[in-house]
């Protein structure tokens, strides 16, 4: 939808209307009038139409993730939700991060986040949330691709894990 408002500027000369000398001005005025009107529609759609289809495209994912729920529990671990993420921490996920994740602070499945403990989720907890927009995005392809990405790296003698396009994004936002 497309919303194109026309400014009127009224002021005592040359019978209450304003003229601008050149239409570049207009077209300018009009250019930044739509923008922002645009953006304004933007911001509504985004949240009740795209943020639903995200969470849906990347559901396999999170089931994945949320598997770790009764184990973490039954271990002493806990889980809570912060900014629209199931966050799992300790218990069975501080075991599987430390001994088969290379000892990693936090790792996303999708809209589950496994951490070590509280501590660490709350340190890692802004890198962590791109990961979870990454998922969004590239939905059930995304571990193939992440899981291609560290073996193009590993081949070329690169870190598999900081040298990894998803990581090196969510570094870049968040150091």
């Amino acid at each position: 939808m497309r919303v194109v408002i026309t400014l009127r500027v009224m002021s005592p000369r040359r019978g209450g209307a304003f003229f601008f000398r050149d239409s570049k001005t207009i077209v300018a005025l009009r250019a930044t009038i739509t923008r922002s009107v645009m953006t304004t529609l933007k911001a509504p759609m985004l949240r009740y139409i795209a943020y639903p289809l995200g969470y849906l495209w990347a559901l396999p994912n999170t089931l994945l993730g949320a598997c770790f729920v009764v184990p973490a529990l039954l271990s002493g671990g806990g889980v809570r939700f912060e900014r629209g993420a199931m966050e799992i921490h300790g218990g069975f996920a501080s075991w599987f991060l430390r001994n088969l994740c290379r000892g990693a602070c936090a790792m996303t499945l999708g809209h589950v986040i496994l951490g070590q403990d509280r501590a660490s989720l709350d340190r890692t907890r802004d890198h962590e949330h791109v990961h979870v927009g990454q998922y969004m995005r590239w939905g059930p392809f995304f571990l193939p691709a992440y899981g291609l990405s560290s073996f193009l790296c590993w081949r070329r003698g690169l870190d598999p894990y900081l040298d990894n396009r998803f990581e090196k994004d969510a570094y870049a936002k968040f150091p």
